[in-house]
């Protein structure tokens, strides 16, 4: 009851900006991805699935703390970031994004409202979660438990591992 996306989707501004070689396949894997991620969501539309999980791995969201980045102009992320909220909203059903690339755990809603002075509030998007996983040097795992039956469908618990757990100093 839930459909699955991969996408190809690169950490260090996806791949943007640094050869024209680079930008080339970057105009080519981008328009691969977003044709990919508008079937994801016909696909769960058509099947009647519960929700929907992307995965890939670029944090498309580096502005956010704890370890904010400054936005790279132009942005990699721009149009795929403009398409999970539009397919997201049109949805209206759990969405999940899941990645990697900046190695912090979070669960958090990106894509929230933004309240910013002297400008309007933007669209709620409470259907749309980031998972970000752990990565180097926590190496640890994310337990993703799918329930069709839960309005929220997923829920998740992070998994330390002993072995991995750095000492203090």
């Amino acid at each position: 009851g839930v459909t699955f996306v991969t996408l190809h989707v690169v950490g260090s501004n996806n791949g943007l900006g640094r050869t024209p070689e680079g930008d080339a396949e970057y105009v080519e894997r981008n328009r691969a991805n977003l044709a990919w991620l508008r079937q994801g969501f016909e696909h769960a539309k058509a099947n009647n699935s519960r929700a929907v999980m992307i995965m890939q791995q670029a944090n498309l969201f580096p502005e956010f703390s704890p370890f904010p980045d400054n936005p790279k102009e132009p942005s990699g992320y721009t149009d795929i970031r403009a398409q999970l909220r539009t397919e997201s909203l049109a949805y209206g059903k759990p969405v999940v994004l899941v990645h990697g690339d900046s190695h912090y755990f979070r669960i958090d809603k990106p894509l929230s409202p933004l309240r910013e002075r002297n400008k309007p509030l933007t669209t709620a998007l409470e259907n749309f979660t980031r998972v970000e996983t752990f990565g180097s040097p926590y190496n640890h795992w994310v337990h993703v438990t799918i329930d069709a039956n839960d309005p929220n469908v997923f829920t998740f618990r992070q998994r330390i591992v002993e072995t991995n757990l750095t000492k203090p100093q």
